[in-house]
């Protein structure tokens, strides 16, 4: 159990914050590992096959020498990971692993977690802000709201709950379509020919049946509502019932 503070149970965890740091400031991250080394007692090959492997899934080997102050945030994070996983953790628990870094570096972030979880299979605990990681990384959500859990289960199921309609969005190439809501369908933007329609679930198949039976369609897209607006909406529906 955690409260016994048993070595070989916390050898098991790890953990990765956003915005602190295992790397030591002042040593380039070849050396932070050496230390992690020693402390977790890796043999020289569990070293030389784990730093190989990190390395070229992370894609550090051009900054494993520099002094870590001196690394842009995107190095130093996929260094962090990289220090933190060492060991082969069984369960990391990640704290906005991807905050402050640009569109880009976020993207290789998650596509690493989630190549690293399909190799390595570690129970990964992730606390985030940001939808796009949660939407990328997470199959089962936990919602807390002013240290309530408001919400427990799969990630579709939350957007099955909470919103029980796909956005339907569609280019005409002339004319107009006419959304009746007692089919389910109900008009929630308009702009010249696009059009943004939200349908409910079931009755997706059929509306969309409809529009390319005009063959009149230049685009069309169906697509679950934001994360965010999902979650907004939970909070808002646990404010009114508090």
């Amino acid at each position: 159990t955690p409260f016994s503070r048993d070595h070989a149970f916390l050898r098991n965890i790890s953990l990765v914050m956003g915005q602190k740091q295992n790397l030591w400031w002042d040593l380039p991250p070849v050396e932070t590992f050496a230390i992690h080394r020693r402390i977790y007692g890796l043999t020289d090959q569990q070293y030389a096959e784990r730093t190989k492997e990190l390395i070229d899934m992370l894609e550090i080997s051009d900054c494993l020498e520099t002094q870590t102050r001196k690394l842009s945030l995107g190095q130093r994070m996929r260094c962090e990971l990289a220090v933190s996983l060492l060991h082969q953790p069984k369960i990391l628990f990640l704290d906005e692993p991807t905050i402050g870094l640009d569109i880009l570096m976020q993207k290789k972030i998650r596509s690493f977690l989630l190549d690293y979880h399909r190799r390595f299979k570690p129970t990964i605990l992730l606390t985030s802000h940001y939808m796009d990681d949660v939407a990328a990384l997470a199959q089962r959500v936990i919602v807390i709201d002013r240290g309530n859990k408001v919400f427990d289960g799969y990630l579709s199921d939350l957007t099955h709950k909470l919103h029980p309609e796909k956005i339907v969005s569609v280019v005409l190439n002339n004319g107009n379509f006419i959304c009746n809501p007692e089919e389910g369908c109900r008009l929630i933007h308009q702009d010249g020919q696009h059009y943004r329609l939200l349908v409910e679930r079931n009755r997706v198949p059929e509306i969309a049946a409809r529009l390319y039976a005009t063959g009149n369609i230049a685009d069309l897209t169906i697509e679950d509502p934001p994360l965010e607006d999902i979650i907004g909406q939970l909070f808002t529906a646990e404010t009114r019932n508090s």
